[in-house]
């Protein structure tokens, strides 16, 4: 049989395979070249949305615990101090739980405060802890004031003993302007100087935690322990591990947004007058 004109070609064949074989190695280099290819890096504002994002959980609310009795207030109470009430200001606040005693998890919780009140207008700042059984004294110390009001936590002292599973804690903050009634900005709705006394209380009670939960003086922690937190109606770890995370991540939208919505559920909650206070962090105890 006679041979094809293809077949009668002589090297054709070599030719098609080396041709297909460049192909496929310059669609390999490509592909290579591609795969290799530097992506876009996000700016540090995108990549803390995406870590936030891709955080698991429910998003965090709270639930308040069981209703044992009239609580504290959450605005400006008792009759110690002489300060001025800002009429650009909220009161002297406490950041605690609508309507109910709060509970904690933690060794040692922080207490936080919305303080109206700066270094210039105010000359001292003192914590009081009670063992609420018998009204004993554990502690009395200052803290120091902010150069600017804003909200701010204040940790266990150091020397003080942990807390202790069972126990309820009542804690007093007074903050005195005593000699400092002119400071300037200090004025009643009126325009004129109207005193209210800046003192605060609330109640503050160690319980046992869900398993594998720890408190949040123990680490950092996400918004799937966070909501863990709310659910199980640990106010002072959930605004502390929250608070905590807005301090490590100031311009995140969505940290400020779910910080917004926890203080503003008025329900169980009730500080939205606070939710765009400044959020100053925390001041040691001496």
């Amino acid at each position: 049989m006679a041979r094809s004109r293809i077949d009668a070609q002589p090297g054709f064949w070599a030719r098609v395979v080396f041709a297909t074989g460049a192909v496929i190695s310059a669609a390999l280099l490509f592909a290579g070249l591609a795969e290799a290819r530097p992506r876009k890096a996000l700016s540090p504002g995108a990549a803390r949305s995406r870590q936030v994002s891709q955080q698991q959980g429910p998003p965090p609310g709270y639930t308040p615990p069981p209703d044992r009795g009239t609580p504290p207030s959450t605005h400006t109470t008792g009759s110690r101090g002489s300060c001025f009430r800002h009429s650009d200001r909220p009161p002297l606040a406490a950041l605690v739980g609508q309507g109910h005693l709060s509970w904690t998890i933690s060794d040692r919780p922080t207490i936080w405060i919305y303080n109206p009140y700066t270094q210039a207008e105010a000359v001292k700042a003192e914590l009081v802890l009670q063992a609420e059984s018998g009204d004993r004294e554990l502690y009395r110390g200052t803290f120091p004031l902010g150069q600017a009001p804003g909200i701010q936590g204040i940790p266990w002292p150091a020397a003080l003993a942990p807390t202790e599973v069972g126990q309820v804690y009542r804690w007093y903050v007074d903050i005195s302007c005593e000699g400092m009634a002119g400071a300037g900005g200090l004025a009643s709705g009126s325009g004129a100087g109207a005193s209210v006394p800046a003192s605060l209380t609330g109640l503050v009670e160690r319980v046992s935690g869900p398993p594998g939960l720890g408190g949040a003086d123990q680490a950092g922690a996400g918004l799937g322990a966070i909501a863990r937190y709310g659910q199980s109606h640990l106010w002072y770890d959930m605004v502390t591990a929250l608070a905590q995370l807005r301090l490590a991540s100031p311009g995140e939208p969505e940290l400020a947004r779910l910080w917004r919505e926890l203080l503003g559920d008025e329900a169980n909650v009730g500080l939205g007058f606070l939710a765009e206070a400044v959020l100053l962090g925390e001041v040691g105890a001496d």
